[in-house]
């Protein structure tokens, strides 16, 4: 993950919320379509290998959850410590 800073090397906050906020936006948009996608699907093969991809975005979509929780933490206990 990308870590964002401004000129002096302190965290920039706006430029993180910023990607994130456009990440997300990106990833229910794809979820949106993928399952727009699944409810038309008529072949069985088709529609399987569908929900495996639908699958496959949830799992990103999970483990960018949890990345982002983890940095979210982690930029708190550095807060705290310089506070």
């Amino acid at each position: 993950m990308t870590l964002y800073c401004d000129g002096s090397g302190r965290a920039d906050e706006r430029a993180a919320e910023h990607e994130v906020t456009r990440a997300a936006h990106d990833a229910a948009a794809a979820m949106r379509r993928l399952t727009e996608q699944v409810a038309n699907v008529k072949d069985p093969q088709v529609f399987a290998d569908a929900l495996h991809e639908l699958a496959g975005v949830a799992r990103e979509m999970f483990m960018l959850d949890r990345e982002l929780t983890a940095l979210g933490a982690r930029f708190e206990r550095r807060t705290a410590k310089q506070i």
